[in-house]
């Protein structure tokens, strides 16, 4: 066997510089490709997630509209129903003037007193809470003679029946004559009063708002 001399090793030195340079030109695309694999990895887990997010958004939206839409129908019909809103006082004493002519009874005085207003609070259940709501109370006096004592009870059962939200709190019947047999005369043999509450709901602008 024969020993290299050193023309050999002048002939072999650019096949190996080749073979040095190729090694590391494919190291450095086997390891810029695999940076890149895991790069587009991460890329695609967040495009997934952000997808993911995206479903559940859209999901959320469409229950939040559906829900919405329900309530703004109740709303709107308790707005109607004068439920929800400011006070209409001319409304009222007209709704009892109704209900007097309707039911053929004695003209009836009405007082209303001055309005309380409380908050209502959400339910700790209730992570973020909407606009905030206010009941507002209101004292009614009413005072009627009347003819019959069943009249009252027409009266009541009527205002019950009214889309307003009243509660009787108390009604006093006192007979105006102690004579029986004169109540088979035309007359006010009776006068009553009574003391209702009436409920109605504001809804505020913002969160914050008294």
């Amino acid at each position: 066997m024969s020993t290299p001399q050193r023309g050999d090793l002048w002939r072999i030195k650019w096949p190996l510089l080749w073979l040095v340079a190729s090694i590391a030109v494919v190291a450095l695309g086997y390891f810029t490709l695999r940076q890149l694999n895991e790069e587009a990895r991460r890329a695609l887990v967040a495009a997934r997630n952000d997808l993911a997010a995206t479903e559940a958004l859209i999901d959320k939206l469409g229950e939040e509209e559906s829900t919405t839409s329900i309530y703004l129908d109740r709303y709107a019909t308790l707005a109607a129903a004068h439920v929800v809103g400011p006070e209409d006082r001319l409304q009222l004493l007209e709704t009892m003037a109704q209900l007097r002519a309707d039911l053929n009874l004695f003209p009836i005085q009405v007082n209303i007193a001055g309005q309380r207003s409380f908050p209502l609070p959400y339910p700790a259940s209730v992570r973020e809470p909407g606009r905030p709501v206010r009941l507002h109370q209101s004292t009614i006096s009413l005072t009627l003679p009347l003819l019959h004592e069943n009249d009252l009870l027409r009266l009541l059962d009527a205002l019950v029946a009214e889309p307003e939200q009243f509660q009787v709190q108390r009604c006093d019947l006192r007979a105006n004559q102690r004579d029986r047999s004169r109540y088979v005369q035309l007359g006010q043999h009776f006068n009553a009063s009574c003391t209702l509450d009436w409920f109605t709901f504001a809804i505020g602008e913002t969160a914050g708002s008294p």
